[in-house]
């Protein structure tokens, strides 16, 4: 818990502290790589950090991460500029694709099905925590002390972290007769890197090259080696292939809330940042309150009918904002967000929790992992698409919108311009809202896959 909270913190509190990392560091040209190198290292770690939590222990790799996720922080917070801010994320990354997956991985060995179906829930009220907060402690940091505290935060709650885990957990160590398949591993990793990359803009030709060479040359070595990373026929189990595909769609929906609710209510509906920060807010409270019912109902409903709940909500939540207009009020925009939260509350825990108590102990590391893995390149994939959708929707008047968002510029139009650029915006949001309703009715035929029942593998 305390370690998915440190992750939760640090990735809420930095988009509080870059404004004024960059009037500091200044390099705004690298600004993006900020967070797209934190996220392309922390996607490319998670399934790795499964497989060898699997072979060699939760322990070792869960410090190891720690360890690295705490030396990315120093160097965050000592950075003399944004090179090597960029580097330092880089590290983070790396060290936050182990925490998350083989921390979650941990509470699956400890408990059994029922156990899981209450602790999981409860486990992710730290990352909620986190993720709240962040933005607070960053401002308050900034400006008590410095934004090199943002960073530098992560230190004592890491050695904590690591004290409570070496002192307190006692590990049942099984040692398996297997090696790392480390072609399988440069694949995944390349294949992967090159397409976030490519999705990031950052190397479109390079990038989309590697994927398309690296993906087959990683199933081609999953399915001719004795120790796979990832054993592709774990993808027949519902609980697993259905999940992965489900929680992808998660990602999808979940980065179509944060990015493009914000621009509606401050274009749109002409509020303030604070009131849009209230709507998303929204969510997270949706999110934690499904989390809650989680724990009191999965075990009795099963993760189909969980699921498929929650994918209605998701359906409802979309349809209302497909319904918002120039003149829906706020308190309207809140019910919306809070029931799509509700949803991912009610959807996410049972796709972990029923994959978990699919498979035995020595695969639960690495099917954490992936399942976890799926929901970031669902958001990942969801950046590109859903952008390109917004801007296209838009038109020629795409670039001109970006006045509604600045309080400053949007004083100094013209009562004809702005309603004009408001129609733009909200057309194109509008776009984006219709296709978060189909992806609701694709994760509900995905969700009618999972197993109507918590299995129960060895513990």
């Amino acid at each position: 818990m305390l370690g998915s909270f440190v992750a939760a913190l640090d990735a809420s509190i930095v988009a509080t502290v870059m404004p004024t990392v960059i009037g500091e560091l200044g390099g705004i040209d690298r600004y993006a790589l900020v967070f797209s190198m934190y996220l392309l290292f922390s996607t490319v770690a998670t399934p790795i950090s499964g497989r060898l939590a699997d072979l060699f222990g939760r322990t070792p790799v869960y410090v190891g991460g720690m360890a690295t996720f705490v030396v990315g922080s120093v160097g965050a917070g000592l950075s003399g500029d944004m090179l090597q801010l960029v580097i330092a994320r880089a590290i983070q990354g790396l060290g936050a694709g182990a925490l998350l997956p083989v921390g979650m991985t941990i509470v699956g060995d400890l408990f059994d099905a029922r156990g899981r179906a209450r602790v999981q829930p409860v486990f992710s009220t730290m990352w909620l925590g986190g993720a709240l907060i962040g933005p607070i402690v960053g401002g308050i940091l900034t400006q008590a002390a410095s934004w090199r505290w943002a960073f530098l935060i992560n230190l004592p709650i890491g050695i904590v972290a690591v004290a409570v885990l070496l002192f307190v957990f006692r590990e049942e160590r099984r040692s398996l007769d297997e090696r790392i398949d480390w072609l399988g591993a440069a694949a995944l990793t390349v294949a992967t890197g090159g397409l976030l990359l490519a999705l990031n803009g950052l190397a479109p030709i390079a990038g989309a090259l590697a994927a398309i060479v690296g993906y087959p040359l990683f199933v081609i070595a999953e399915r001719n080696t004795e120790h796979p990373l990832f054993d592709l026929a774990l993808m027949r189990a519902p609980a697993v292939g259905a999940g992965m595909a489900l929680n992808a769609t998660v990602g999808v929906m979940t980065f179509a809330v944060s990015t493009y609710l914000p621009p509606f209510v401050q274009g749109v509906l002409g509020r303030t940042p604070v009131e849009a920060g209230a709507v998303v807010f929204a969510t997270s409270l949706g999110w934690s309150s499904g989390a809650v019912v989680n724990a009191f109902v999965l075990e009795r409903l099963g993760p189909r009918r969980t699921a498929l709940t929650g994918t209605l909500c998701w359906a409802i939540g979309s349809a209302f904002f497909v319904s918002f207009g120039g003149d829906t009020s706020l308190p309207f925009a809140v019910v919306a967000a809070a029931v799509l939260g509700l949803g991912m509350g009610l959807t996410v825990f049972p796709i972990m929790v029923a994959a978990q108590s699919a498979v035995g102990r020595s695969r639960r590391g690495v099917v954490t992992s992936v399942v976890d893995f799926a929901r970031s390149m669902g958001a990942s994939i969801g950046v590109a698409a859903l952008g390109t959708v917004l801007f296209t929707s838009m038109g020629a008047r795409a670039t001109e919108v970006q006045s509604l968002l600045d309080p400053a510029r949007r004083a100094t139009l013209d009562p004809a311009t702005e309603a004009a650029l408001r129609q733009t915006l909200d057309t194109g949001v509008h776009s984006v809202y219709l296709i978060m309703v189909a992806v609701a009715v694709a994760g509900a035929l995905l969700a009618k896959r999972l197993p109507a029942a918590l299995a129960d593998a060895e513990i």
